[in-house]
């Protein structure tokens, strides 16, 4: 996907846009080619536990997590499966949200 970028950017070995925006391009190419998508900050609060009641930024995020908990959720999910662990409590502590 890189290369593409560059293909697009530049013609004659002469860059087409300012480097500037050469650059951004290619830092947001790179999360693309690894499979990252791009998540909204309306849907990151909502996944990490924002209160949308909170009258300040701090109230907003003081029980908010670091992590998306649904995520997190199913990655501790699969790397349990894959280890075959029985841990007793686990599935109790994961459905109250306590990864």
């Amino acid at each position: 996907m890189v290369a593409k970028v560059y293909e697009k950017l530049w013609t004659d070995s002469r860059p087409t846009v300012p480097f500037e925006e050469v650059r951004e391009l290619l830092i947001l190419a790179y999360p693309e080619e690894i499979g990252w998508i791009y998540v909204p900050c309306a849907e990151a609060e909502l996944r990490r536990g924002f209160d949308p009641d909170g009258a300040t930024p701090q109230e907003r995020t003081r029980k908010a997590s670091l992590f998306f908990g649904d995520l997190l959720h199913q990655l501790m999910a699969a790397q349990l499966r894959v280890h075959a662990l029985d841990l007793p409590g686990l599935e109790a502590a994961i459905a109250e949200g306590k990864p």
